[in-house]
């Protein structure tokens, strides 16, 4: 249990890095050749990603590959685990279900089912899954920051640090 546990982490910090470097991307990857020692086909998926949803960017097309590159390789031994995240009804949690989450599922190959509810809801699942102690249906919650001393309090605050 704890290992899956520990999967599952894993994945939530690979997600929520994603999420953050496409969103608030403000400085050059570091060059090597991800991007080249990827298939053909993973080739043309960063470059049709980057073209149809990230076009507006800080960096040159080429870092933006290597950066998408980064999380290809980093999710290999994840394959196929499954996540599921559930956030407010917000616009920018609307981007993150309906562009973000597909990109990320694509590229790693991690399918990552992203409901939105209203924030009632979202409380409530929170909670539902603390009293219960237990894995439940949500892998993860994206909420606002009023909930931190929830968390907190609950242990189920996630140090997002690699290393």
């Amino acid at each position: 249990m704890y290992e899956k546990q520990q999967k599952q982490e894993t994945i939530m910090k690979t997600f929520l890095l994603f999420i953050g470097l496409m969103l608030v991307i403000s400085r050059p990857a570091i060059a090597g050749p991800l991007f080249d020692s990827l298939s053909d086909e993973k080739r043309s998926l960063i470059r049709t990603l980057i073209q149809d949803h990230f076009p507006d960017s800080t960096l040159s097309g080429d870092e933006q590959a290597e950066e998408l590159a980064w999380f290809a390789h980093a999710a290999m031994e994840l394959k196929g685990t499954e996540i599921s995240v559930l956030s407010e009804q917000l616009p920018t949690h609307d981007y993150e279900a309906r562009v973000l989450a597909p990109a990320f599922s694509k590229l790693t190959e991690i399918p990552v089912t992203h409901d939105r509810k209203p924030e009632g809801e979202v409380i409530r699942q929170i909670n539902l899954q603390r009293i219960m102690a237990a894995k439940g249906r949500y892998d993860a919650f994206v909420n606002d920051s009023d909930m931190i001393g929830t968390h907190a309090r609950s242990g189920w605050a996630l140090a997002l640090k690699i290393g």
